[in-house]
Order: structure tokens, then C-alpha cells, then sequence
């Protein structure tokens, strides 16, 4: 079977173009992470769970949870439009991978994007955590007594 030649100049094939996009853009978003990166002194403590910054952080967050008042972050809409473009990314992958007959592959392409996190702030995903800590409490105390 003769090997594929691929033009390699800009524009070539939308396909080079969408991953030419993928390089530049942000590169965690576009292989799912949500994590902002953190300093090596800051993740360290966060891992032994000694992180005065994680612990101020959190005690913010809920506080404004009991206030019912959780700010949105100002990059939330910057957050939204990149996770939007990166779907939309690897949704044209799948469907140039189709057009290839390689449905199988492009069902899995597919699949990662929809198994991809919900877009969320670093004050968002520390309220989801206290929320889920929250629920694990109360199912393990039971229902109240009478």
C-alpha cells in the first residue's frame, strides 16, 4: 500500500489546520485538563495538604457558598469561549476522520470530547469539592433523629 504524501504548507488540508490550532491554542484545554497550573512550592504544600493559599482560598469560597453568593470569575467568559472552540476543534477532527472512513476512531475522538470536564473556574471546582464533601458528610451521619 503506497504511503500517503501530506502537503505541509498553511492551508493545506483543514485537517493540518485544526491541529495547527491545537498547537497554538491552549494546551491543556485542548487534551481536557482543567487544572490551572501551580507553582512547585504551592503544589507541594497543596499535596501534603499544608497549602495556607488552598486552605484561605477555600474558607472564601465557603463563606460565599453559605451566602448563597458565589462569584463568577472574570476569565469564566474567556473559560467558556476557549472550551467552546476546542469542542468544536476535535468535533471537525471527527467528522475529517469520517470523511476518511475511520469511523471507529472518530467515534473514540468523539467520545474524549464529550467526557471532557465541565469549563470551570478554580473558585468553581473548589465549590464543587466542598459541595460533594459536604453531601458525603451528611450520607454518612444518616437521617436526623426525632
Amino acid at each position: 500500500m503506497p504511503k500517503r504524501v501530506i502537503d505541509l504548507r498553511a492551508g493545506a488540508t483543514p485537517l493540518l489546520d485544526i491541529v495547527s490550532y491545537a498547537r497554538r491554542g491552549p494546551e491543556r484545554a485542548v487534551r481536557g485538563q482543567s487544572q490551572s497550573p501551580k507553582l512547585d512550592g504551592i503544589y507541594r504544600a497543596q499535596r501534603r495538604g499544608d497549602s495556607r493559599r488552598t486552605r484561605e482560598r477555600a474558607e472564601a469560597v465557603a463563606g460565599e457558598l453559605r451566602k448563597d453568593e458565589l462569584r463568577v470569575e472574570a476569565g469564566k467568559a474567556k473559560l467558556l469561549e476557549t472550551r467552546k472552540q476546542v469542542q468544536q476543534g476535535w468535533w471537525a477532527i471527527s467528522d475529517l476522520l469520517v470523511a476518511e472512513g475511520r469511523a471507529e476512531l472518530a467515534i473514540q475522538v468523539r467520545r474524549f470530547a464529550a467526557q471532557m470536564p465541565p469549563a470551570r473556574t478554580d473558585r468553581e471546582s473548589i465549590a464543587e469539592e466542598l459541595r460533594s464533601h459536604a453531601l458525603e458528610a451528611r450520607a454518612r451521619e444518616g437521617p436526623p433523629v426525632r
